[in-house]
């Protein structure tokens, strides 16, 4: 039997198998990613459902001897689509993060991801090139022979490995999730004291109608960006203050995200994150137009914001529109609310399910 078919089946099975447990084990990163480079966004969803069951499928197709020919059709066909729309999403200026590993290898979309599946595309031409009257080795008569052929055992080792490194990443994760989860519950309880001392330090700088402080913070590149600039749009601005280390900040990311295009006639939605988004690929990947860079936290201290997620609105003439609001489900409601009204919010005014 050839070695390189078997080999070249073994990669590309571990290859697709891996990718789908790690998109599931990453579900929420690997979603929000195809959010944001969908050319197409309304396919996103059935998309990030559907990818991780076929790169299954497809994997175990491989190891199965009456299937591998028909599993390589289908596994070619993975790795042109992903080349082309890496390259149509680099072409266009829609490039972001990379998920196709979950966490494990969350990178920049650039050539070297469509030399990747380039790279893998020639690999899985190994086993289709044979056709489909070849007949492939069964997982059992790969294994009688291993003794017997040094580049399968050495292969075989290094497929055995990266199954232990998936597994023990997949372990580790799962950890960090319920960590994170925890420190969310601490961090709402905590965001719950602050609103309430903020609301009480800082109430004469944050009433509705008084002067917005003025900031100077800076974009992705490291250019001014003020207050005053982010008013020449001549609509409400709405400051939503995110930060890369909090779980509920970057669930929300995607949706502050869809909140800029689609209501950009109405308001300019901008985030204000410390410098440590510059590094993280969630916020890295986001249009640099949203972003505004803090170097700790002193435009957040300006607005009283002593927690994350939180948000403030700004009126055309600087300023406050709508009270400072801690909350996912608070800043949508603000959203709403400067949205149906375009008018001075009163905390007062605004309906009790929003400032609970």
């Amino acid at each position: 039997m050839d070695s390189f078919v078997v080999i070249a089946r073994l990669i590309i099975a571990a290859v697709l198998l891996s990718a789908a447990v790690l998109k599931w084990q990453d579900w929420v990163s690997w979603r929000a990613s195809v959010e944001r480079l969908a050319l197409i966004r309304a396919f996103s969803r059935p998309v990030a459902m559907l990818l991780p069951i076929v790169e299954l499928v497809v994997g175990v197709l491989l190891l199965i001897p009456a299937t591998t020919w028909l599993a390589s059709v289908a596994a070619a066909g993975l790795f042109i689509c992903f080349a082309a729309f890496v390259s149509a999403s680099l072409v266009t200026g829609n490039g972001g993060d990379c998920r196709c590993f979950g966490n494990l290898s969350a990178s920049q979309l650039s050539g070297r991801t469509v030399a990747r599946n380039l790279l893998l595309l020639g690999t899985v031409g190994i086993p289709l090139s044979r056709g489909p009257k070849y007949v492939h080795e069964s997982l059992g008569s790969i294994a009688e022979r291993l003794g017997d052929d040094p580049a399968l055992t050495v292969m075989w080792l290094l497929l055995l490995l990266v199954g232990g490194l998936v597994f023990v990443q997949f372990q580790v994760l799962r950890q960090q999730g319920r960590i994170i989860l925890r420190l969310d519950e601490m961090q709402r309880s905590i965001s719950g004291a602050s609103d309430a001392t903020s609301m009480t330090k800082g109430r004469s700088k944050l009433d509705v109608g008084s002067e917005a402080p003025l900031f100077v913070g800076r974009d992705v590149y490291g250019a001014p960006r003020s207050l005053t600039a982010l008013r020449e749009s001549q609509k409400p601005l709405i400051l939503v203050f995110l930060d890369a280390a909090c779980g509920s900040c970057r669930d929300l990311l995607p949706e502050v995200t869809r909140w800029r295009r689609d209501h950009s006639h109405l308001c300019t939605v901008v985030v204000v994150a410390r410098s440590n988004a510059r590094d993280d690929p969630d916020f890295r990947g986001t249009d640099p137009a949203l972003l505004v860079i803090q170097e700790d936290r002193e435009i957040s201290e300006l607005y009283g914001s002593f927690g994350t997620p939180s948000a403030v609105a700004v009126d055309v003439q600087g300023q406050i529109l709508a009270p400072l609001v801690y909350g996912s489900e608070r800043i949508r409601e603000m959203l709403r609310l400067v949205i149906a009204t375009n008018v001075n919010l009163d905390q007062t005014s605004m309906p009790r399910a929003a400032i609970r």
